[in-house]
């Protein structure tokens, strides 16, 4: 029992962790320099600037009823322990949308991409390996090809894609759309090494937001 217990504390210490590094990707490198970016931290970031709506409301508010539906895929543990990542990474967002959405950007915005995508895959990772997830885009992939005949991976790239494109068209800028790209493949790399010692299925790998 002693020792389970603590296993949950490293398991919740690492997301902990992990909601730190997506929290700081979203709002001190993507909102912050306007770069586009998929999934519900993509879209999250869309309704602030249109909206006004808080980037950590907007990323609870999204993942919340996808986990929910997911639920029974999931099991009892990952269930918890994705809701607590999604709830943290919200507040989180909100802190430091408050402290740090001007002070870490640079004038270099490929930079800005890439250390985003960087953090973003980090926080991922550490999640990951703290038993949980970041959210619940890849239940709706799984939804939806679990009721067509598209693969679970074409399903996310085309959500992805989607949200990436609908963010350029928002900032009105094209580099947006490329940087935004730039940052997805930081985010895989990060991962992919990341995790690299750990057996998970490319299914995991792709539940990126």
């Amino acid at each position: 029992m002693k020792a389970m217990s603590v296993g949950a504390i490293k398991d919740f210490g690492l997301i902990s962790l992990g909601a730190f590094f997506i929290a700081t990707s979203a709002v001190a490198f993507f909102s912050a320099s306007d770069i586009s970016i998929g999934g519900p931290i993509g879209l999250a970031i869309i309704f602030n600037k249109t909206l006004s709506i808080p980037i950590g409301a907007s990323v609870f508010l999204i993942n919340a009823p996808l986990i929910i539906l997911g639920y029974k895929k999931l099991g009892t543990t990952i269930f918890i322990r994705t809701m607590y990542s999604v709830a943290l990474t919200s507040i989180l967002s909100e802190i430091l949308d408050f402290y740090l959405s001007t002070s870490i950007k640079s004038h270099f915005l490929p930079f800005d991409a890439i250390t985003g995508g960087a953090f973003l895959g980090t926080g991922i990772a550490l999640m990951l390996k703290g038993n949980g997830s970041s959210g619940g885009w890849g239940l709706l992939a799984l939804v939806i090809s679990n009721h067509s005949r598209i693969k679970n991976h074409t399903v996310l790239f085309v959500l992805d894609t989607l949200v990436i494109a609908l963010s350029a068209l928002v900032y009105a800028q094209l580099k947006s759309f490329i940087l935004g790209i730039l940052s997805v493949f930081s985010m895989a790399l990060v991962i992919r090494v990341l995790t690299s010692r750990r057996k998970i299925g490319k299914s995991s790998i792709r539940k990126l937001f």
